[in-house]
């Protein structure tokens, strides 16, 4: 992405109803997913952390830290006080394979033109058992003046999410539209304004404050939904993979499975 569109997310991520209900639903599904941490802080990694602010929301939860692929976001992380690095997947990764109890994809593999190698480089970050958290466009029919201003390569399916995913050897948790409730009214303000790059640009200005709560408040409620009810359109996808435990610790979890139903009910 420019330079410019980095400034402006940075100036509105904090209170603009898409940016800030997308990071509720990151959070909540991070929170419900995640491996239980033993009595230690839990260690998630943000790749493509753009200016930082789900980032530090993260990191007021976890021990959290980002990458990104521009050294004017990372400059902005900094100013959010968040450790955030340079670097980009699937080649400049600067952590240890393994370290992870989660990391988050917030909308950065349509960003990537090897989206594929991108997650499988993602999911090698992961301990066993660790969770990755992703979300990105949907609906390539929709492609529009806002996707090619951002820098995207593409919008997804169902389909096509699953089948990048299924390449990283994660198990799939959940993987389901979203933003599904106002798929209609964005559809027909995007034909409305013609697709024009002033329109797209406009769509970064948060809307009059009590529309802006408002779409937040619908969009977010979507958290309680996801991997719970069948969300079967929307304007986003999002996903959540988990890595196998090792085939020691799976067995050792299937001998303590097996002995705890071999205990004898009292009450039978």
């Amino acid at each position: 992405m420019h330079d410019e569109i980095y400034q402006k997310m940075y100036e509105v991520e904090h209170r603009h109803w898409w940016f800030s209900a997308k990071r509720e639903i990151i959070l909540s599904l991070a929170e419900r997913y995640m491996p239980a941490g033993g009595g230690r802080r839990r260690k998630v990694a943000d790749l493509g952390c753009g200016c930082g602010r789900t980032l530090q929301a993260l990191a007021s939860r976890f021990d959290a830290v980002g990458l990104d692929s521009s050294a004017t976001a990372i400059e902005f992380c900094r100013a959010r006080g968040v450790d955030a690095r340079l670097g980009s997947l699937p080649d400049d990764v600067p952590f240890a394979p393994a370290s992870f109890d989660a990391v988050v994809l917030a909308d950065v593999l349509e960003h990537i033109e090897d989206d594929t190698a991108a997650a499988v480089a993602a999911a090698e970050l992961l301990t066993p058992g660790g969770v990755m958290v992703a979300s990105a466009p949907a609906l390539p029919r929709l492609w529009s003046q806002w996707d090619r201003m951002h820098g995207h390569k593409r919008r997804y399916t169902r389909g096509t999410l699953k089948n990048t995913l299924a390449e990283t050897g994660l198990e799939r948790e959940m993987l389901s539209y979203c933003n599904t409730l106002l798929l209609a009214p964005a559809v027909c303000l995007r034909i409305l304004s013609g697709g024009s790059p002033a329109a797209a640009r406009a769509q970064l200005e948060p809307p009059w404050r009590p529309v802006n709560a408002l779409l937040r408040s619908i969009f977010a409620a979507e958290r309680h939904l996801l991997g719970r009810v069948p969300l079967p359109i929307g304007l986003s996808l999002v996903a959540v993979m988990r890595k196998p435990l090792s085939p020691g610790v799976s067995q050792l979890v299937g001998d303590v499975q097996e002995q705890v139903e071999r205990i004898p009910d009292k009450h039978a």
